[in-house]
C-alpha cells in the first residue's frame, strides 16, 4: 500500500542513543562488559517518587503495578555508585569532551551551565530508580537530501543495566553496562516520510561514529516518534538495524490510521463481568497450562462482534493489537471471538456455546479470554485491556511501543511525561568552561564520508575501506600511515597479512594483532621507507616477529645477489625439466629461506624458460 504522508498529516522525529567509548559517567569504573560469572547478587524493589512538579509519572505508575523483584549481578569492577550506595562522582571529563564534539558537529549551541537531572525509571534498569541526564546542547541541525532536520537538543546520560533474564515477577540485570555514558540526540519533528527517517538516522549515525564512540550491536539505539493527524504521538523503540525502519514507520502509520477509522464507528464499549469457564482442551500447551493451575478467564464485549478481526493493516488486526497489550503482563496472548476457534484452538461448537453462555455474550457480541492465573488475569483485564478498549472511540493512546523483527510493534508502557524529572541533588550545577568548548571545536574529527573519499584517492579499494572501519582498524591505520606514508601497504598489512599470518602460525587473530601492534608495525614500515627492507619481505618479517623473533632481528634480512639466484634457477630447470613455473618458484623460495622475493624469482624463471 502506498502511504500518502502529506494527506495523513505525518509528523515524526528521531531519538538516537549512542554509547561513548570511555569509562563510566559518574564513577571511576571501567566501561568493560563482563562475560564471566558474577561475584555477587543483590535484590531490590523499586518504588514510586514524585517528580519536580509534585506529580507521579504515568509510565512509572504503570511499571510500579507490575510489582517485580530486580536482581543485580556485580563483579570486581562494580562499585558502590553503581549499587546506589555512594553519591555520584563528578562527571567524566573525557565523556563530556566527546559529547561537546558531537554537539559541534551537529551545529548545536552549547549550554555553558546545566543542571543534572534525575529521570524516574522503575523498570529495574537502574538500581537507584532513576537515570541521571543532563542537556548540554540545543538548537542544531543536520543536512539531508530533503533539507535541514533540526536537532532540538542533545543529552549526556547514563546507560541502563544489562538485562540477563526476565520472568513473570523477577528480572535479572548485570551492572557492567550501568553508568556507561550515552549521548541522546533528539531531532525536531522535521521527518517527511519513512525513507527520510532512515536517511536522517544514517546521517546522524555517521556523525556519531566519527567521534570516539563504542561500536557493535547494542552500542547505538534508535527510537522514532510518530503521529498522524488526529492521533497522539507514539514512540517506537528497538531499532538496531535501520533497514527495518522504513517498513516499521509505514506499519505504525497504518496502525494509527486504522484505529482512527475504527474510533469513528465505536460510540461506547460495554464490557461484561470477568468470569471463568472450563473447557475440554486438545492442544498440549493448553493441557500443560491447565495442569499447572491455569484457567480460561474472560468477558463479553457488547455489540462488538467482528471488530476484533478488523485489519488495521495487512495481517495486523485489532485483536493482534490487544493481544500485545496482554503480553506486557506475562500472558501469551488473547483469544477472541473473531478468530478461527475450531481450527486454531480445537474448540468444539459445544465449547464455543459454553464460552458465550458463561460470559453472557449474545448474538452480535464479542468475547475475549486468556489462559492463566485467575487473580493475575483479572488484574490484567482491569488495568490493561479494559482501559484500552474503553478508549477505542478516542484517538490512539500516547504510548511507547517496541519494534519487533517483522516490523510491527507491541505495547511497552504509557508515554512518560515531565512528571518523572527532578534535579540531581548530589551534584553541583555543571559548568562547561569555554576552554573545553574551544578545544572540542578545534579538534573535530572528520566525517567518515570525507575519510572514505580520501582513502580512495590514496589507493585503497572500497572493500578495504569497508573492512578497515568494520574491524575498527582506522585509528591504527591513521597512526601508522601518518608517520610513514604508504597507506595502501599499511592497509594491506592490517587487513590481509595479519589474517594470513594468523592462519599460517595457527594463532588467534587477536593474539597476532596484539603482537603486531602500532609501535611494531610503524618500526617495520620505517625500515621499508629507509630502503633497508623490500615490500616483498614484509610478510616474512612479520611472521618471524609473531613467532618470537624481536623486531630488531627480524628486519635484518640477508639478501642474495640476483646473479646467484639466476644461476641456481638455471641449474634447477636443467636438472628437473618440464615443471610448471610455480613449482620451480616453490623450490627456490624454500632453498633460499626467505632471502629472495617471489616476484624476482618468477621474473627470472620466465626469462630462462623464454
Amino acid at each position: 500500500m502506498v502511504v500518502d504522508y502529506e494527506k495523513l498529516g505525518f509528523k515524526a522525529g528521531i531519538e538516537i542513543h549512542q554509547q561513548l567509548d570511555t569509562g563510566k559517567l559518574f564513577c571511576n569504573c571501567p566501561g568493560v562488559l563482563r562475560s564471566d560469572e558474577p561475584l555477587f547478587e543483590v535484590s531490590r524493589k523499586l518504588h514510586l517518587v514524585s517528580g519536580e512538579s509534585g506529580e507521579i509519572d504515568v509510565a512509572a505508575k504503570y511499571q510500579h503495578l507490575e510489582d517485580k523483584t530486580f536482581v543485580y549481578q556485580g563483579n570486581d569492577t562494580t562499585c558502590l555508585v553503581e549499587l546506589d550506595e555512594e553519591p555520584p562522582h563528578k562527571i567524566n571529563q573525557e565523556a563530556l569532551y566527546i559529547a561537546l564534539q558531537i554537539g559541534e558537529l551537529l551545529n548545536c549551541k552549547i549550554i555553558p551551565m546545566a543542571q543534572v537531572m534525575r529521570k524516574t525509571v522503575i523498570n529495574g534498569s537502574n538500581t537507584s530508580g532513576f537515570q541521571r541526564t543532563v542537556m548540554f546542547a540545543r538548537d542544531g541541525f543536520v543536512e539531508t537530501s530533503r533539507g535541514k532536520v533540526g536537532i532540538s537538543f542533545i543529552l549526556l546520560e547514563e546507560d541502563s543495566a544489562r538485562p540477563v533474564s526476565r520472568e513473570k515477577d523477577r528480572v535479572v540485570y548485570k551492572l557492567d553496562r550501568l553508568g556507561l555514558p550515552l549521548v541522546e540526540v533528539v531531532t525536531a519533528p522535521d521527518i517527511k516520510d519513512a525513507a527520510h527517517a532512515k536517511e536522517t538516522a544514517l546521517k546522524i549515525g555517521e556523525i556519531l561514529r566519527s567521534c570516539k564512540v563504542r561500536r557493535g550491536i547494542g552500542t547505538i539505539r534508535q527510537d522514532i516518534n510518530i503521529s498522524v493527524k488526529g492521533s497522539n504521538r507514539v514512540e517506537i523503540k528497538g531499532f538496531q538495524d535501520p533497514k527495518i525502519m522504513e517498513l516499521c514507520v509505514d506499519n505504525e502509520i497504518l496502525r494509527q490510521k486504522g484505529l482512527l477509522d475504527l474510533s469513528k464507528e465505536i460510540f461506547k464499549v460495554k464490557i461484561g463481568d470477568i468470569k471463568e469457564v472450563s473447557l475440554a482442551v486438545e492442544l498440549e500447551w493448553m493441557k500443560k497450562a491447565i495442569k499447572g493451575g491455569a484457567k480460561f478467564v474472560g468477558c463479553s464485549v457488547k455489540g462488538y462482534e467482528g471488530l476484533f478481526g478488523r485489519e488495521l493493516f495487512s495481517g495486523y488486526r485489532l485483536g493482534t493489537d490487544l493481544a500485545r497489550y496482554a503480553k506486557t503482563r506475562g500472558f501469551g496472548g488473547v483469544i477472541h471471538s473473531d478468530e478461527d476457534l475450531v481450527g486454531k484452538y480445537k474448540f468444539s461448537s459445544e465449547d464455543i456455546a459454553r464460552i458465550k453462555k458463561e460470559f453472557g455474550a449474545s448474538s452480535g457480541d464479542a468475547f475475549l479470554m486468556v489462559l492463566g492465573d485467575k487473580v493475575n488475569a483479572e488484574k490484567m483485564f482491569k488495568e490493561v485491556l479494559f482501559p484500552r478498549m474503553l478508549k477505542l472511540n478516542e484517538p490512539n493512546s500516547s504510548e511507547v511501543r517496541n519494534c519487533l523483527p517483522d516490523a510491527t510493534t507491541e505495547f511497552l508502557r504509557p508515554m512518560p511525561g515531565s512528571a518523572r524529572m527532578y534535579p540531581e541533588t548530589d551534584l553541583e550545577i555543571l559548568h562547561i568552561h569555554r576552554d573545553l568548548i574551544n578545544k572540542a571545536k578545534k579538534n573535530l574529527p572528520e566525517l567518515r564520508s570525507v575519510v572514505e573519499a580520501r582513502l580512495k584517492k590514496e589507493g585503497l579499494s572500497e572493500d578495504m575501506i569497508t573492512i578497515l572501519f568494520k574491524r575498527d582498524k582506522f585509528e591504527d591505520f591513521k597512526a601508522i600511515s601518518s608517520v610513514v606514508g604508504h597507506p595502501k601497504v599499511v592497509g594491506k598489512i592490517l587487513l590481509l597479512l595479519t589474517g594470513e599470518i594468523a592462519a599460517k602460525t595457527d594463532k588467534d587473530i587477536t593474539e597476532v594483532e596484539e603482537i603486531l601492534d602500532v609501535e611494531v608495525l610503524t618500526f617495520v614500515m620505517e625500515e621499508l621507507v629507509k630502503g633497508k627492507i623490500d615490500e616483498g619481505d614484509l610478510k616474512m618479517i612479520l611472521e618471524k616477529i609473531v613467532n618470537g623473533v624481536s623486531a630488531l632481528e627480524a628486519v635484518k634480512v640477508e639478501k642474495v645477489d640476483s646473479s646467484e639466484i639466476e644461476g641456481r634457477i638455471a641449474v634447477l630447470i636443467k636438472d628437473k625439466p618440464g615443471l610448471r613455473p610455480n613449482a620451480y618458484m616453490g623450490i627456490i623460495m624454500k632453498e633460499f629461506d626467505g632471502k629472495v622475493q617471489a616476484g624476482e624469482v618468477m621474473k627470472i624463471i620466465g626469462k630462462i624458460l623464454g
